[in-house]
């Protein structure tokens, strides 16, 4: 596996070269990038002039966001379906071979059962797409009950409903996007990560939680740093994703307001440390 830089996760902002040079100064293999963005400047300016800097790097793409309003009507979902396969050779060309979506944990118009279908009929047409270009699915969650709150039917949340979610595609591409905060406050232990192979992960973030938090009212932006001492055993994680033959990204995901007043180089090194 390798250390990777979200830029985003940081409040961190620059051009394409900069965040290359911040992300090698510091000691990441990898990066994510906002592909689609990408794939728009090669449209208008062409591959090669795009993505000049990334072909003299030696740094690899740790991933991006999948590009599509998949949650949309079938309308929208359908125009954006057809955008993806240029989104997706762009990702190949570039190295990338995996995204990230997050699953929403409740739903006011669908119950679980139906819900459940509608992700499984989505989910196997965007992984038909992105298998077409080597890029596999990685799914996730959210676990804080804020974002279930008041809704009318209650949806994926916990790990081992993720992971069936991901098996019932029945894609070989599409896999889990692990994220050990969201893992930590769902209650989770580690024994469904122990049950994945490493071609089931396609990420991994790490951030902390603070000691004592109660997990009916922990927020989204209390992701903290991970450090030796924390509450997540994140040197137990890696071990557990080495024991696995896992080689892709991991990256630091703290949340921004975490770092009021420290500077852009200081945040990168701090979370590479």
């Amino acid at each position: 596996m390798y250390l990777n830089l979200n830029a985003e996760s940081l409040g961190v902002s620059g051009r394409q070269s900069e965040l290359i040079e911040l992300a090698l100064t510091y000691g990441y293999k990898g990066m994510d990038l906002d592909v689609a963005l990408l794939t728009h400047q090669s449209e208008l300016h062409g591959f090669e002039h795009a993505t000049r800097y990334l072909s003299s790097a030696n740094v690899r793409i740790g991933g991006f966001d999948l590009p599509i309003r998949w949650q949309d009507e079938d309308a929208q979902f359908e125009e954006d379906l057809q955008r993806l396969p240029a989104i997706a050779e762009v990702a190949n060309r570039i190295g990338a071979t995996g995204c990230r979506t997050v699953v929403m944990p409740a739903s006011n118009e669908r119950p679980y059962h139906e819900n459940f279908e509608f992700h499984r009929q989505r989910f196997t047409k965007v992984a038909e797409v992105l298998s077409q270009h080597s890029i596999r699915l990685g799914l996730d969650f959210l676990a804080t009950p804020r974002h279930r709150d008041n809704i009318q039917h209650q949806f994926i949340h916990t790990p081992d409903a993720l992971v069936t979610l991901a098996k019932t595609v029945g894609m070989d591409n599409v896999g889990v996007a692990v994220d050990l905060w969201q893992w930590h406050v769902a209650g989770a232990s580690w024994d469904p990560l122990r049950e994945l192979s490493a071609s089931e992960i396609v990420s991994v973030r790490f951030s902390d939680v603070p000691a004592g938090f109660d997990p009916a009212t922990i927020s989204d932006d209390e992701r903290l740093l991970n450090f030796k001492d924390g509450v997540i055993d994140a040197a137990a994680v890696v071990q557990l994703l080495t024991d696995a033959g896992y080689d892709g990204p991991v990256t630091p995901f703290p949340h921004t307001s975490q770092f009021t007043g420290v500077t852009r180089d200081a945040l990168v090194r701090r979370s590479s440390e």
